[in-house]
């Protein structure tokens, strides 16, 4: 390929979609570029191309938040996890954690995973922050539409963890270390097993 500017996964609740956003420098490539991808293969399976607009929901790049903006977004249920690098900046050093009881609060996160080295905001506190959990709903049993609404954390069996470290190689060792993994197995038992998934 020629003329690329960069190339970024894309996110649906932090879970990659199985495509990509590949953006390029300038538009006289994008046809050499089509065709080139057409012609690809990726592990056996054929590559599908199509021309996307950045500002298209699905594709804007992801706002750059400051600690204070993270942490209010999270809060309000902003962090979603969905478009390119999931939402979020810093890609290589984000980490995903799901499977926690749902009352599980970030304190708690941050106690479990102290040995790494995980960024710290001003105020010295580490960078993990609670995701609201969504689901989708049929408002009415003859309505063929959906709705997306928010889980409240009372009712929620389960919770997520974004968690923000200081380099790619201590964000992959968090992984390999936590993921498919037991949440308190000594008193819980095999009742909450812990999932993690670096967002690149």
């Amino acid at each position: 390929m020629t003329g690329f500017f960069t190339v970024v996964l894309l996110y649906k609740s932090f879970r990659p979609t199985g495509t990509a956003l590949i953006s390029l420098n300038g538009p006289d490539t994008l046809q050499e570029n089509l065709r080139l991808l057409q012609n690809a293969l990726v592990a056996g399976n054929p590559l599908k191309a199509q021309p996307a607009m950045l500002n298209d929901a699905d594709t804007m790049l992801p706002r750059a938040r400051g600690d204070k903006g993270r942490e209010e977004a999270a809060i309000r249920g902003a962090l979603r996890g969905d478009g390119p690098h999931a939402g979020i900046s810093n890609g290589g050093k984000n980490v995903t954690i799901w499977g926690f009881p749902g009352k599980t609060g970030a304190a708690s996160v941050e106690y479990i995973i102290r040995d790494f080295d995980l960024d710290r905001k001003k105020s010295g506190l580490a960078s993990v922050y609670k995701i609201q959990l969504y689901v989708l709903t049929f408002p009415f049993s003859n309505s063929p539409n959906r709705l997306l609404c928010r889980i409240d954390e009372e009712f929620s069996m389960y919770s997520r963890f974004l968690v923000q470290l200081n380099s790619v190689s201590e964000a992959q060792r968090l992984v390999r270390e936590v993921h498919m993994t037991y949440f308190e197995p000594e008193t819980l038992g095999n009742r909450f097993m812990l999932r993690a998934r670096i967002i690149h």
